[in-house]
């Protein structure tokens, strides 16, 4: 997000590159234990994981989660709706 705003800053300074050129950085956000805080993590950096785990009656229920590791080596998860885990790459 940050990055976005330097690049569109820049754009307008200089007329010589396309608006198009911009890319989105999508960052989402993640709870870190260790830090108590806040930190976001770039998309590229998401791997997506589908837990299955079956439940008392027989049926299969499924959980959709986001796993990262921080920079400081922790290690992120988040869970989230099926919609939310179609949507990323």
């Amino acid at each position: 997000m940050v990055l976005e705003v330097l690049v569109n800053n820049f754009l307008k300074k200089n007329t010589l590159y396309a608006k198009t050129s911009v890319i989105s950085l999508t960052m989402i956000e993640f709870y870190n234990v260790k830090k108590k805080a806040k930190v976001k993590i770039r998309e590229e950096d998401i791997e997506k994981v589908k837990i299955e785990k079956p439940s008392k009656n027989g049926s299969v229920r499924v959980r959709y989660a986001l796993k990262a590791v921080d920079d400081d080596g922790t290690k992120l998860t988040r869970f989230c709706s099926e919609a939310d885990f179609n949507k990323l790459n």
